[in-house]
């Protein structure tokens, strides 16, 4: 068991597989290397304290005590940090200005990786992406649309970079400025 155990932490920490400054990459090392690193970093203090000197036994203590305060001073500072915050609340927003005879359409990067699939399975309306988009492009696609009786909506980071057929875009149906942890 420990061998195992030992070889999958070993795995996970040499090629994790994910970039390390997403909060869910942690989520990987919790059946297995949390655990085999508790018991490894337990193992030797439980024997140390079992001798007799104090000197060994002191330094155990004081081992036990680092390894529980370390995690707990880097941890703290990021004890109230929130990520994309409010972005359930503008979910919500988007989902009841666009009801249930819309189609949202992201036209840039972010707005696709962010808000794709959260349009999908929120508002269950058909959400797609084209990026970047011309106004010639958005003209057929907003027909497409009005054919399957459904309202076209854009969604985009920066609303300024959409470019219109008319020239003057309409009014923003959503806006909402959200926090993000710097990446590294």
């Amino acid at each position: 068991m420990i061998i195992v155990g030992l070889a999958l932490s070993l795995l996970y920490l040499w090629t994790a597989q994910i970039t390390a400054d997403q909060p869910w990459a942690m989520r990987r090392y919790v059946p297995v290397v949390l655990p085999i690193l508790i018991i490894a970093a337990t193992y030797p203090i439980s024997v140390l304290l079992r001798k007799s000197a104090a000197v060994i036994r002191a330094g155990a203590l004081a081992l036990a005590v680092v390894i529980v305060a370390v995690p707990a001073i880097v941890t703290v500072p990021m004890a109230g940090a929130r990520e994309e915050v409010p972005q359930l609340a503008q979910v919500q927003r988007i989902c009841a200005a666009v009801g249930h005879n819309g189609a949202v359409l992201e036209v840039d990067a972010p707005a696709q990786t962010s808000y794709s699939q959260t349009i999908r399975s929120y508002c269950n309306v058909p959400s797609y992406a084209l990026i970047p988009a011309q106004p010639a492009q958005l003209v057929p696609v907003r027909d497409a649309v009005a054919a399957n009786h459904r309202v076209l909506y854009l969604l985009a980071t920066d609303p300024a970079a959409i470019q219109f057929v008319g020239g003057t875009p309409p009014a923003p149906f959503s806006i909402v400025n959200t926090t993000r942890w710097p990446a590294c």
